[in-house]
């Protein structure tokens, strides 16, 4: 079967953000909402030729610790993991 996972990764708090601080002061500025705070990031979309789920979410795990993130200034979080149908 074939998994597609989302992998988030996020700079940690205390971490400084500029992207994400430049993006706040840009709404703010041109009166979008009243944003407190913006973290940027990165998505990853993996597909996995995988036998179950919890295999899936097992592997985007390892994955999102051992190689998508920096665990010294990044968290990650395994977003989602849904069967895709590749037919």
């Amino acid at each position: 079967m074939i998994y597609r996972v989302k992998v988030d990764v996020f700079l940690k708090d205390g971490v400084s953000d500029p992207e994400g601080f430049t993006i706040a002061e840009a709404a703010q500025s041109l009166e979008i909402a009243p944003i407190i705070r913006v973290r940027s990031g990165k998505s990853f979309l993996i597909e996995l030729d995988i036998s179950s789920q919890e295999e899936a979410l097992a592997a985007a795990e390892r994955l999102g610790r051992e190689l998508l993130s920096n665990p010294v200034i990044e968290d990650f979080v395994v977003a989602e993991s849904v069967e895709v149908d590749h037919g």
